[in-house]
């Protein structure tokens, strides 16, 4: 999924260009005829017309000159490859867009007029006054369409290299990788590759290394570990079949893991693979009593806390926690 956002000063002309025919006839949505709102927060009664939308964005910015570029507008667009989305889909996702980049509730709508995009279009401020600042509102699109690529199972969409923060959990492509996907439609094999490999590690998340291998090749991905005599391993290298991504000799690409994607370094990868600590539950005592605690449950935390001795493990790329395995009565 590509995103390109542009700012403007008046929604009257986004509207026109957005529900009209384009500047070479391309804008038709067959059985309909140029754009169609599909979701937002604006009430319409004609979704095939822009007046209602266009005239509730005036009049929340109307008045309000210190806010330069009031209308935010930003296209999402599906690979050649992906499968066709419906208005339902394309509605959810963009309600995914307007939560992630904090406007849900500011005026705004998504407009179809093409198989295989829509666009957002948003007044930056609001009726009551408050201003949507769109601060690094491109870091913040990748990462929500990245999400979606994964949710609607897309071509997950590169990112050229040095525009997005380290933060940004993108797969980084070089300049002329990037062209191949958005000027050819071509699918650029070293993302392809990225984005299987890190769904084998999510899933394989907790699980250990033989969990991660088995999920590689149920996926068709080759791989090899990079073990020292001593049996260390220090990282993985990864490869598609010949079949499927071949050098001009027609012999097998292989690619380090720090090629790939950042999160695929062994030292991010060995935790994430890790398998979870087994924590017994402590015996359950009454409050007050000086009945010692069995086994090796550890209580975090006050009172309040649980008494199952268990801190969730942390995942290092989410930040989110994962829950315990515990032995012991629930």
């Amino acid at each position: 999924m590509i995103a390109s956002i542009t700012r403007g000063k008046d929604a009257g002309a986004l509207g026109v260009y957005l529900h009209g025919p384009g500047r070479h006839n391309e804008h038709a949505y067959n059985p309909r005829v140029a754009g169609m709102v599909i979701a937002g927060s604006i009430p319409v009664t004609d979704p095939t017309k822009p007046g209602q939308w266009v005239a509730n964005m005036r009049r929340a910015y109307r008045g309000r000159d210190d806010v330069a570029r009031p209308v935010w507008q930003c296209s999402l667009r599906t690979a050649p490859e992906d499968r066709r989305l419906s208005d339902a889909e394309w509605a959810d996702a963009a309600q995914v867009f307007a939560e992630r980049l904090g406007f849900a509730e500011h005026p705004w709508v998504a407009v179809r007029h093409a198989e295989d995009h829509i666009h957002l279009a948003l007044s930056r401020v609001a009726h009551d006054g408050r201003v949507w600042l769109g601060r690094h509102d491109y870091r913040a699109t990748q990462d929500a369409r990245r999400e979606l690529e994964t949710e609607l199972g897309l071509v997950q969409a590169p990112v050229r290299r040095g525009v997005a923060s380290p933060r940004t959990e993108v797969t980084q492509v070089q300049p002329g990788e990037f062209r191949m996907f958005t000027e050819q439609g071509r699918v650029v094999p070293r993302a392809v590759l990225a984005g299987q490999v890190l769904a084998a590690a999510n899933t394989a998340a907790g699980r250990g290394r033989d969990a991660f291998e088995a999920e590689l090749v149920e996926r068709g991905i080759d791989f090899a570990v990079n073990q020292a005599s001593t049996g260390t391993v220090s990282g993985y290298r990864f490869a598609t079949p010949v079949a499927a991504h071949a050098d001009q000799r027609g012999e097998q690409v292989w690619f380090k893991a720090s090629q790939l994607d950042k999160k695929l370094a062994w030292r991010v990868l060995s935790q994430v693979l890790e398998p979870l600590p087994v924590v017994e539950t402590e015996q359950e005592f009454t409050p007050g009593s000086k009945q010692p605690m069995t086994g090796t449950g550890i209580r975090w935390g006050g009172p309040s806390s649980s008494r199952t001795g268990c801190r969730p493990a942390t995942n290092p790329w989410t930040s989110s926690r994962r829950p315990c395995a515990r032995t012991g009565p629930a």
